[in-house]
């Protein structure tokens, strides 16, 4: 060895004894706790936020058939009839329905064929002249949203008809579809 490569010993950069460990555990705990009473206050405050929201929903929220019906009365056929938008039409009328019949029968609809949903509500309508209608209906809307059918403003009309008594025959017998 070269007395060039000899260096000094370092000083000692930190010694840990048992005061400086209590200390740091005593603010560890401090930040603990203070981000606790944080939490709770801040879950208070969006709960409280929440159940006002919640409450005002409650009030202003509609029955779903009332919903549905303002839907129906809000779609204006000749105006897709003009653009010759037969599908969408049908589109958003058996969107309407399929939302009012997982609301009313409690099932799912949106990701289901029309077989499948008349299939469930079989399992849960007891009247068979309602289901038989039903099935009747997704079958002439499914000829134009699939089929390429080219519907009249009359048969366009008579959907928009049919689907208002579908849903006001949630409380009164529905009349057989045209």
């Amino acid at each position: 060895m070269k007395p060039e490569d000899i260096r000094d010993i370092k000083g000692v950069i930190w010694v840990v004894d048992w005061g400086t460990i209590t200390f740091f555990l005593c603010i560890f705990f401090c930040l603990c706790l203070l981000g606790f009473f944080i939490y709770k206050w801040l879950n208070h405050w969006a709960s409280k936020s929440k159940s006002r929201q919640g409450h005002e929903e409650k009030l202003i929220e509609k029955p779903f058939d009332e919903v549905a019906l303002e839907e129906l009365n809000s779609l204006d056929l000749l105006i897709f009839f003009e653009k010759m938008a037969f599908k969408e039409y049908y589109l958003m009328i058996t969107g309407i329905i399929r939302k009012f019949l997982a609301r009313n029968y409690i099932i799912d609809t949106l990701d289901k064929t029309s077989l499948e949903i008349i299939v469930e509500i079989e399992g849960k309508e007891r009247d068979y002249e309602k289901v038989r209608m039903l099935d009747d209906y997704f079958r002439s809307c499914d000829m134009v949203k699939f089929a390429k059918y080219k519907p009249t403003l009359v048969e366009m009309r008579e959907v928009k008809n049919a689907s208002v008594r579908i849903v006001k025959g949630k409380r009164q017998a529905v009349t057989k579809y045209p």
